[in-house]
């Protein structure tokens, strides 16, 4: 309809520039109910062009079809626009036949262009609903098979922090520190409660991981004695931001490792958090005896950057550093996201 509206103005305009004597309207009056009973008759193209799609292996016998079948298409929206116009009393019945056979001979180059145009829009939506979905169900694997690496990367962990406190806990049972070894056990087994209460969750607030970090120091103590703790300096803004489940333990473990745990004196650990211009800015400190000059990162500190690397996908800043003066502090700087 909005062809025969364009067309009806132009020819209209035409013949009055050429002057004679018309009207829109009676112009309209043809140009409309032509252009409408093809708009009318394209939805059979939509229908042949879903049988018969311009692709795969039969495009080109499907391609050959629809040259045929804009023929046809053509023949019957002559008839109709045809009819309609012996309706409307401006076709003589007796010349019904002769009118039909004139505008098929003369107009069907117009008719097979219609009908491609119309094959050609249908043909073009498919194709970019196609390949949309295709890069829907692209996407979808690709955040799947992420998905599925940082689940077996948080894995990892407990088992891997699991072996290393159940190896504490028999040291001291084979001391002969009964009681100390059996405090150590319910430590653990509030460490793990809180563990897996969050297992579903490759984020939690910062506050909870903090909550985490105390339970995993307490197991340790058992270990190192009451000279271990943690300070968590965290503003009130920086308690509810987001970061990876059981983030601090492994690099709370690479200090005890490294620095803490070879130190002899009492151990403390410093971690501060704040908000800078969209970011999220991590510290832990500790003030043991510092990294070797030459550090191999462990299963621990490399499972951080791998699952740092499948949440922000590069997006992230992850550094361990001796400070001037003895320990080590761990910097990093993620996006900004709250819970």
């Amino acid at each position: 309809m909005a062809v025969g509206l364009v067309e009806t103005t132009q020819v209209a305009w035409s013949l009055t520039q050429a002057g004679k004597e018309t009207s829109w309207w009676s112009v309209g009056s043809y140009n409309l109910v032509y252009w409408g009973s093809a708009g009318l008759l394209s939805l059979l193209v939509v229908w042949a062009a879903s049988l018969l799609p311009l692709t795969g292996e039969r495009r080109w016998r499907h391609g050959v079809a629809h040259l045929l079948l804009s023929i046809a298409f053509g023949v019957l929206h002559i008839l109709l626009y045809m009819g309609i116009r012996q309706l409307q009393g401006e076709v003589d019945p007796g010349k019904f036949w002769v009118m039909v056979r004139k505008y098929s001979i003369g107009n069907m180059d117009r008719e097979v262009l219609i009908y491609g145009v119309v094959l050609a829009v249908v043909t073009a939506r498919d194709y970019y609903r196609g390949l949309r979905a295709e890069e829907k169900a692209q996407a979808e694997l690709r955040a799947s098979l992420s998905e599925a690496r940082l689940e077996s990367l948080k894995m990892q962990l407990q088992p891997h922090f699991l072996f290393n406190a159940m190896h504490g806990v028999s040291t001291l049972i084979k001391r002969g520190d009964q009681d100390v070894a059996h405090d150590a056990l319910l430590k653990l087994s509030d460490f793990l409660r809180l563990t897996l209460e969050d297992a579903g969750n490759h984020e939690v607030a910062l506050a909870r991981e903090c909550e985490v970090l105390q339970a995993y120091l307490e197991v340790q103590q058992a270990r190192y004695g009451d000279q271990l703790t943690l300070e968590c300096d965290l503003d009130p803004e920086g308690r509810q931001a987001l970061v990876p489940h059981l983030l601090l333990q492994p690099l709370a473990e690479n200090s005890l490792r490294h620095g803490l745990g070879t130190s002899g004196g009492p151990g403390h650990l410093v971690l501060r958090a704040w908000r800078t211009d969209g970011r999220l800015h991590l510290e832990l400190t500790d003030n043991g005896q510092g990294l070797p000059e030459t550090l191999e990162e462990g299963r621990g500190l490399t499972n951080v950057r791998q699952r740092l690397e499948q949440l922000y996908n590069g997006d992230f800043a992850f550094t361990i550093q001796n400070v001037e003066g003895g320990g080590v502090v761990v910097q990093l700087d993620l996006p900004w996201r709250v819970a």
